[in-house]
């Protein structure tokens, strides 16, 4: 599965929120909704969801371990109801800082969810720059 692009959303009064068209075939059913780093969510595919446990592999170390935990602790299947919103759980949104404005962020074999704050502040620190990105790729 390759996701790119982005699109915007707002969460509901129940905090709820409609995946974007351009994700949400191509999710499946029951994707996989997991905390993610810069407080963002990852929503993955049931089967690159499987990919990703398999890449974590077995507790090493209890430090290791307590990591493992946490991501299962905070990992939720998504369950869309009659209009194609699913519930974010209250955990997972305190995590992120999601109030209202989300982001959905291509990248890859997932979907970024991000709070529209924390996504902009986050461009802003990195500040993108598209020649290095093609430079790096070797496309220029």
């Amino acid at each position: 599965m390759d996701f790119c692009g982005h699109s915007y959303a707002q969460l509901d009064d129940k905090n709820r929120v409609r995946i974007p068209g351009q994700y949400k075939d191509l999710l499946g059913e029951e994707p996989y909704l997991v905390i993610g780093p810069n407080h963002s969510l990852y929503i993955y595919t049931e089967a690159e969801y499987e990919i990703f446990r398999s890449e974590i592999g077995n507790a090493t170390t209890e430090k290791d371990a307590a990591a493992i935990r946490l991501l299962n602790m905070y990992t939720y299947r998504i369950h869309y109801d009659n209009q194609g919103r699913y519930l974010v759980p209250q955990v997972l949104l305190e995590y992120a800082e999601i109030d209202k404005d989300v982001v959905f962020v291509g990248n890859r074999s997932k979907v970024e969810m991000w709070s529209k704050e924390h996504f902009d502040a986050y461009l802003a620190e990195i500040k993108p720059d598209i020649n290095a990105l093609y430079s790096f790729v070797g496309r220029l």
